[in-house]
């Protein structure tokens, strides 16, 4: 008996059902794969907060002069001295965030030890965020999620800044207009836009690296889809008005505060120390002495009406020859940082060769968008050329960059080897995570083995509680760091210090109390007068007490 065809419909659908089958496998193993991703990542961040916890409580004293800054600014929003919290040298955001735990705390250093690690955190969803909009391979964005867990969990601990909640508000900026439906998606415009602008809230360098990167990102969508320029162009319109629409409100106070149009006097001052070292290019809240506003405990809080030494490259040829140098300097201190990022340099070669070395070109950068991370790495390192680029902090945000660089390298790398690749693959990676570890692990091992409390601060420490012990009030002046943290524990005026202060400089100061080392004999050799009275014996026990603390108060008695 002979078989009978099948009808050529029926057959068709046998294909559509098959055809049909075969998709819902794949979608439903792409749903597994995404479900162990997100958990993947989900235990990651359990470890970063882990570590977090480990590392900020080693360094639970450890404190700069710009935490100072942040932890009085949070104090003034909290106490609602709004007068004082407007600061033009420093984003307000680093300070929103620690002024509700200066309430639940009592040591306002752990109020900015959680907010430096709830940054990290911050710093991670952004990596992860580049991860996934550069399309990566997951194994290789699992492996960028830890690595970034171990790093920033260092970084947060080795200042109180604001750099590493910038960088990660600005790496979830960057994602959004990275990723391959940002030229389609309203909420993506909008959301870029309100990144940015919580980035400049944190830190004032994001006001024009916004306009930098972003016209960056809108030239890269265009060397691939030129046919698209008014969609390009309206995207980048919408993401950059809504990034001015939350800039606008702080450019807003700070311009009715300084009465000119100002969105930061960061960039001023900076630019002003890096000038010509024909004069001292050094903060003058640390190098000479004066009176704070009334209020704050020092002038390092705003310091924008400070005596700064303004120049221009346009003045003299010496000038412009310092200006050229300053570049070059920078540079060379950009190519050292972002080589520390990982060992040997990979991710910084991997970034240059991923921009610059392959063919077909334009194609390439159409199709494999990690290659555009050596143009927003360029923006970045670019902004600080001229200025000031000398700590690793200022770079945080390259750092995701490089290591999607590295891992599209060695995935495009191993293309070839069909087969195998996912052997290749995996040792590749392997490589390019423990070679961006390496300096992340070496970093969080000295934060939290070895506490970093400085000497300073715990000097500081138990000046201000002697000094309130007995009941001694009144400014402070000298005593370099220990000076300054002696006044934010005391809560009291700090006035400066000089080095080698003379003896009728120290008197003019107007201060109350000064602070000098121990060793320090001049006063005792030309105090005649007795304008400075020793108050040893009102905040030591016994001379030998007395002697083992490094420092040592003085009232000052005025007439």
């Amino acid at each position: 008996m002979e078989s009978q065809p099948i009808p050529t419909t029926e057959l068709a659908q046998l294909d559509t059902n098959k055809i049909a089958a075969t998709n819902l496998s794949d979608d439903k193993q792409a749903a597994q794969s995404n479900h162990m991703l997100m958990l993947g990542v989900a235990v990651i961040f359990l470890y970063q907060v882990f570590l977090l916890i480990l590392a900020g409580w080693q360094n639970r004293h450890a404190l700069t002069p710009d935490g100072v800054s942040y932890i009085r600014i949070a104090s003034y929003y909290l106490h609602g001295q709004f007068d004082l919290a407007v600061s033009g040298y420093w984003g307000p955001m680093l300070s929103w965030l620690i002024a509700p735990w200066l309430a639940l705390v009592e040591n306002p250093l752990y109020a900015a030890r959680i907010t430096m690690g709830f940054s990290a955190i911050v710093f991670l969803i952004g990596c992860v965020s580049i991860f996934r909009s550069l399309e990566i391979h997951p194994a290789g964005l699992v492996l960028g999620a830890w690595v970034a867990a171990v790093s920033s969990a260092a970084w947060s601990v080795e200042t109180i800044a604001a750099d590493l909640l910038m960088s990660g508000l600005m790496c979830l900026a960057i994602s959004r207009m990275i990723t391959s439906h940002w030229l389609e998606s309203r909420s993506l415009q909008i959301a870029a836009g309100v990144f940015w602008g919580m980035a400049y809230l944190a830190k004032a360098v994001a006001f024009p690296l916004a306009f930098i990167i972003s016209g960056a990102i809108a030239l890269l969508w265009l060397i691939g889809r030129w046919s698209d320029r008014k969609v390009i162009g309206r995207s980048l319109t919408i993401t950059l008005s809504a990034f001015l629409s939350v800039a606008c409100v702080w450019v807003l106070m700070l311009s009715l505060k300084y009465e000119r149009v100002v969105f930061s006097t960061n960039g001023t001052i900076n630019y002003a120390n890096a000038g010509p070292t024909n004069t001292t290019r050094r903060h003058p809240s640390f190098v000479i002495f004066h009176q704070p506003e009334a209020g704050r405990v020092t002038s390092w809080e705003d310091p924008t009406d400070m005596p700064y030494q303004s120049w221009s490259p346009f003045d003299s040829l010496e000038n412009f020859k310092h200006q050229l140098i300053l570049i070059s300097w920078n540079a060379e201190l950009a190519f050292k940082h972002l080589s520390e990022f990982a060992t040997p340099q990979f991710g910084l070669f991997a970034m240059i060769l991923g921009l610059l070395v392959h063919t077909p070109w334009r194609e390439n950068m159409k199709t494999q968008r990690w290659r555009w991370a050596g143009v927003i790495v360029a923006c970045i390192v670019g902004i600080y050329l001229p200025v000031y680029g000398e700590e690793q902090r200022h770079y945080y945000a390259t750092f995701p960059l490089l290591f999607a660089a590295s891992i599209g390298m060695m995935t495009w790398l191993t293309r070839e080897y069909r087969g195998i690749v996912a052997w290749h693959r995996l040792i590749g990676f392997t490589i390019v995570a423990i070679c961006f570890a390496v300096p992340g692990y070496t970093a969080l091992k000295r934060a939290s083995i070895q506490t970093a409390e400085k000497k300073e601060v715990s000097y500081a420490r138990e000046l201000a509680n002697k000094l309130q012990s007995a009941n001694v009030h009144g400014s402070i002046v000298g005593g370099r760091e220990a000076g300054l943290f002696t006044a934010l524990v005391a809560e009291r005026a700090w006035y400066g210090d000089k080095m080698n202060p003379t003896i009728d400089e120290l008197k003019n100061s107007g201060a109350d109390l000064v602070i000098l080392p121990r060793y320090e004999t001049e006063i005792e050799q030309s105090n005649q007068g007795q304008t400075f009275v020793n108050i040893d014996s009102l905040l030591f026990n016994g001379e030998e007490n007395t002697k083992k603390f490094p420092l040592k108060v003085y009232h000052i008695t005025h007439p």
